[in-house]
């Protein structure tokens, strides 16, 4: 090493496990993405792929394996699910899923709270993960002046890509368990209005 390099070496000492590089943008979809989208619901192109999710949603509930790999979350204040990528969807199929589902919950009288997409350099791989976080809409959900209807909760919808592959589909519901707000609404109710087309 010279000596140019030792100084220089001393100056800006290289880091051996530099912090990830990330990126946080909002998410919009162009007006092509958006066409797409219609396009693929006008042409019913969406309803094989929904009964088979809700087939296999319900098969897992009953331990009965499927074709589609789903995974359930259930824990003390939080319920979900989420549903493994594979080539037979398709990756533009499964980017409309990922929208499918927000729009599904905003027709039950939720608003978008938050749309954004971040992208993650982990080194050895990039983790692109878009997500929409969606709430009830408080001012038309007011059970009275006390209480807040929450409906089912708050959703968190996210789609995973791992190197520009996609990987999975989260869908998590948190409620809150607190004298401000009526009890969350029955989620098994809220999955089957999810899965009708």
């Amino acid at each position: 090493m010279s000596f140019f390099d030792q100084i220089i070496g001393k100056i800006f000492p290289r880091q051996e496990n530099p912090s990830p590089t990330s990126i946080k943008e909002i998410l919009k979809r162009t007006d092509k993405e958006q066409k797409k989208y219609l396009d693929w619901l006008s042409e019913r192109h969406h309803e094989p792929l929904v009964k088979a999710i809700s087939q296999a949603y319900f098969y897992k509930k009953t331990q009965i394996s499927s074709s589609i790999k789903i995974h359930l979350f259930n824990s003390q204040g939080a319920e979900g699910f989420a549903i493994d990528y594979m080539p037979a969807i398709g990756q533009e199929n499964f980017q409309h899923l990922f929208d499918y589902l927000k729009n599904r919950i905003l027709e039950i009288n939720y608003f978008l709270q938050a749309s954004e997409r971040r992208i993650l350099d982990k080194g050895s791989y990039v983790e692109t993960t878009q997500k929409y976080y969606l709430k009830p809409k408080w001012k038309h959900a007011l059970k009275d002046q006390n209480i807040l209807n929450q409906l089912y909760g708050n959703i968190l919808i996210e789609l995973i890509h791992i190197d520009r592959q996609p990987g999975y589909i989260k869908f998590l519901v948190t409620h809150y368990q607190d004298r401000l707000f009526t009890p969350a609404l029955d989620y098994d109710e809220l999955i089957n209005c999810l899965f009708i087309t």
